[in-house]
């Protein structure tokens, strides 16, 4: 009787290695897919990226004359909703 309780814990003990090795291997393999996808869109968004042509630009400065004329002239652009200017202008509401 003991040495039938000894072989059924030795193939238990196999069957447990075999299915942990099994395990082990999946893991890799997922792994492995995993970080060989990555690469690979990663590969696809260089590829289309380097499609576009970027062209750097710049912008002159000019002098915009942003006076109001009269007497008493002001201009207050943080209020927009109100009542803009302070000159002779004629404001329709």
């Amino acid at each position: 009787m003991e040495n039938d309780m000894k072989d059924i814990l030795l193939d238990s003990l196999k069957h447990q290695r075999k299915e942990t090795k099994f395990w082990k291997k999946l893991c890799v393999i997922l792994i492995c897919f995993i970080v060989f996808i990555s690469c690979f869109y990663y590969a696809g968004f260089v590829w289309y990226e380097s499609q576009f042509e970027y062209i750097d630009t710049t912008t002159g400065t000019s002098d915009i004359n942003v006076s109001t004329e009269g007497d008493n002239a002001s201009a207050e652009y943080n209020d927009v909703d109100g009542n803009q200017y302070n000159d002779n202008a004629t404001h329709n509401q």
